[in-house]
């Protein structure tokens, strides 16, 4: 009850904030806070289980690519930082990049965790190939203003979608009886 509750809230939020700060999906965080969103709707309609790997693969691959970015001084992070100071800046880099994750997994039940390894594997190809079709579009290391190299950005997202396709199919095999 209380989770049905919070899900309809959520997708609210999530979809009102898009339209609010007129995503455009030129940094990957906002096609991520999208397919959130999409992610609650389905949950509402009990189909989570089709999109819950999917969904924490590309909250993955932003998870790790923040952190990296982060790490290496990227212009992006820095102006944000520089804007709003470690008091706005701390809370709001975490809700945007890392409340989704923890959220889900909060809301999910288990039959969505653990769909089979196959559907594990295909989630993940699908949320890499999202990631493959926005950097067609965008050089995230323009976008973001980072000193590392173009290439780095689609094969390092690559490496972090097969070690959480790996995870995925590995935590199957923990499958509770229900």
């Amino acid at each position: 009850m209380i989770r049905d509750v919070l899900t309809k809230i959520l997708i609210h939020v999530i979809f009102s904030g898009i339209a609010m700060y007129s995503a455009n999906f030129e940094h990957y965080t906002w096609i991520d806070i999208f397919v959130f969103g999409l992610w609650m709707v389905l949950r509402v309609y009990k189909l989570e289980k089709y999109a819950f790997w999917f969904v924490q693969c590309i909250q993955f691959q932003v998870i790790v690519s923040v952190m990296i970015m982060s790490f290496r001084d990227c212009v992006v992070f820095e102006d944000a930082f520089r804007e709003n100071g470690y008091l706005k800046y701390i809370p709001g880099n975490t809700a945007m990049h890392y409340f989704g994750m923890v959220a889900i997994y909060g809301l999910s039940s288990r039959g969505s965790i653990f769909p089979g390894a196959k559907s594990v594997l295909s989630q993940c190809a699908g949320a890499y190939g999202v990631n493959a079709v926005w950097h067609h579009f965008e050089d995230p290391m323009v976008t973001y203003g980072c000193s590392l190299p173009s290439a780095l950005g689609s094969s390092g997202v690559l490496i972090i979608s097969v070690l959480f396709a790996i995870f995925g199919v590995y935590v199957q095999q923990y499958k509770p009886r229900i």
